[in-house]
């Protein structure tokens, strides 16, 4: 009894707490590419696109920013996944970011959630049985 407790507090809430940050993360990065997907959708929405571009820089990590001009935003560098980054024209971005956004959503959000709903029911059932047997244990003495 005591050890498929141990099972429960040293496995699975440790693994529920793991999937748990994964998709925290899956949601942060769909986040930041709805993000550039509407930074995106103002720029294609200019009426003059040679025009130069006040933005901020991230520097690192999203706690030091600095003010930048673009000169020429014909073009743009886009993460792409896995530490890379392709350089794109703002059609193709937007294209990109779409089809990402809906990747990372139907792909990778859907499956951390079934590991995470998985391990949920997994530690409920584990409960449900340590309390039965709990009860049993009390009832036979």
């Amino acid at each position: 009894l005591q050890s498929y407790a141990g099972f429960v507090d040293q496995v699975l809430k440790p693994q529920l707490l793991a999937a748990e940050a994964e998709a925290n993360a899956i949601q942060a990065e769909i986040d930041d590419y709805q993000d550039l997907g509407n930074r995106l959708q103002s720029l294609l929405a200019k009426e003059d696109p040679s025009e130069p571009i006040e933005t901020m820089v991230d520097l690192g990590f999203k706690t030091v920013f600095c003010n930048a001009t673009v000169q020429e935003s014909n073009k743009i560098f886009v993460h792409v996944g896995m530490g890379f980054h392709v350089e794109m024209t703002k059609n193709e971005a937007s294209r990109f970011v779409k089809k990402r956004i809906q990747f990372l959503k139907t792909h990778k959000m859907d499956e951390k959630t079934k590991k995470i709903n998985e391990i949920r029911d997994h530690m409920q059932s584990a409960t449900i049985i340590l309390n039965e047997l709990q009860r049993e244990m009390e009832t036979n003495v």
